[in-house]
Protein backbone atom coordinates (compact mmCIF):
# COMPACT_ATOMS: atom_id res chain seq x y z
CA UNK A 1 0.00 0.00 0.00
CA UNK A 2 1.47 3.40 -0.92
CA UNK A 3 2.34 5.97 1.70
CA UNK A 4 -0.56 8.31 2.49
CA UNK A 5 -0.14 11.94 1.49
CA UNK A 6 -2.32 14.65 3.04
CA UNK A 7 -2.33 17.66 0.68
CA UNK A 8 -2.04 21.19 2.09
CA UNK A 9 -5.25 22.83 3.24
CA UNK A 10 -6.18 25.41 0.63
CA UNK A 11 -3.76 24.01 -1.96
CA UNK A 12 -0.26 25.22 -2.63
CA UNK A 13 3.03 23.41 -2.18
CA UNK A 14 3.69 23.75 1.56
CA UNK A 15 1.82 22.21 4.46
CA UNK A 16 1.27 18.68 3.19
CA UNK A 17 1.96 15.70 5.46
CA UNK A 18 2.96 12.04 5.27
CA UNK A 19 1.73 10.14 8.35
CA UNK A 20 4.03 7.23 9.30
CA UNK A 21 1.20 4.70 9.53
CA UNK A 22 -2.43 4.91 8.44
CA UNK A 23 -4.95 2.22 9.30
CA UNK A 24 -8.65 2.19 8.42
CA UNK A 25 -11.26 -0.26 9.67
CA UNK A 26 -15.04 -0.06 9.64
CA UNK A 27 -14.91 3.52 8.33
CA UNK A 28 -12.63 4.78 11.13
CA UNK A 29 -9.07 5.93 10.49
CA UNK A 30 -6.09 5.98 12.83
CA UNK A 31 -2.87 7.75 11.88
CA UNK A 32 0.38 7.30 13.77
CA UNK A 33 3.36 9.65 13.65
CA UNK A 34 6.69 9.26 15.41
CA UNK A 35 7.81 12.61 16.79
CA UNK A 36 10.86 14.33 18.28
CA UNK A 37 10.47 15.13 21.97
CA UNK A 38 11.71 17.86 24.30
CA UNK A 39 13.66 16.84 27.40
CA UNK A 40 10.48 17.36 29.46
CA UNK A 41 8.68 14.63 27.48
CA UNK A 42 6.48 16.85 25.30
CA UNK A 43 6.64 16.99 21.49
CA UNK A 44 8.82 19.76 20.05
CA UNK A 45 7.16 22.91 18.74
CA UNK A 46 7.66 21.75 15.14
CA UNK A 47 6.03 18.39 15.90
CA UNK A 48 3.10 20.04 17.72
CA UNK A 49 2.56 22.34 14.72
CA UNK A 50 2.64 19.37 12.32
CA UNK A 51 0.23 17.38 14.50
CA UNK A 52 -2.21 20.30 14.65
CA UNK A 53 -2.11 20.61 10.85
CA UNK A 54 -2.70 16.87 10.37
CA UNK A 55 -5.63 16.98 12.80
CA UNK A 56 -7.10 19.91 10.85
CA UNK A 57 -6.65 18.03 7.57
CA UNK A 58 -8.28 14.86 8.94
CA UNK A 59 -11.06 16.07 11.22
CA UNK A 60 -12.90 13.21 12.89
CA UNK A 61 -9.96 10.80 12.58
CA UNK A 62 -7.54 9.95 15.39
CA UNK A 63 -3.84 10.88 15.39
CA UNK A 64 -1.48 9.09 17.78
CA UNK A 65 1.95 10.59 18.46
CA UNK A 66 4.72 8.27 19.64
CA UNK A 67 8.21 9.40 20.67
CA UNK A 68 11.14 8.63 18.40
CA UNK A 69 14.05 6.84 20.01
CA UNK A 70 16.64 9.57 20.36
Amino acid sequence: MPEEYLPPIGGGRQGGAYPDITATKDGRTLRINSVDMNKNGTPTKRERTNAARIRQQTQGDHLLLIPKNN
